[in-house]
């Protein structure tokens, strides 16, 4: 979604014209490559094809996201995903369970769960992938803080604070 709005029609008309077979295409998008195209550019790649939008979320808490680096904070994922909807898109949304590390897990979870009731009330939201960081990750004891990550039991246990 990052993409120029002319090089994205470009490659969608590329796939209708030389991979006719193919009935949906969908794509990654960021808070902010979706803040960088307007309602009606989003409006004009869901004509074009895009069905479906893949958005991290990662974690409904601020500080998390921060710690992270990850580019916005939950209010404007929200909103971003919230436009995407509005477009027409499917919304797929990913979280990464076990994300605060042994010391924030709870934390996580509660902002996690806060943040997709926002979108799920609306009923926005098609699916949520859970993911579960391995041991030698980025995040995890890159020097940079001290993410101490859960135990497997942990991550599952701390995953039904998330809404079904």
């Amino acid at each position: 979604m990052i993409l120029p709005l002319p090089r994205l029609l470009e490659i969608l008309e590329d796939i209708r014209r030389e991979l006719p077979w193919v009935i949906r295409v969908g794509t990654y998008a960021s808070a902010k490559s979706l803040r960088m195209k307007s309602d009606d550019e989003l409006r004009q790649l869901r004509d074009a094809g895009i069905g479906i939008v893949y958005m991290g979320l990662e974690s409904g808490d601020d500080a998390i996201l921060k710690s992270m680096n990850k580019n916005g904070d939950s209010a404007d994922i929200i909103e971003q995903g919230r436009r995407a909807r509005r477009a027409g898109f499917k919304l797929n949304v990913t979280v990464i369970n076990g994300l605060g590390g042994v010391e924030h897990s709870m934390r996580h979870a509660r902002e996690t769960a806060r943040a997709l009731s926002k979108w799920i009330r609306i009923r926005s939201v098609r699916s949520v992938s859970c993911l579960f960081p391995e041991p030698r990750c980025m995040i995890c004891g890159n020097g940079v803080n001290s993410f101490c990550p859960m135990h497997r039991a942990c991550l599952l246990k701390s995953g039904r604070c998330l809404p079904d």
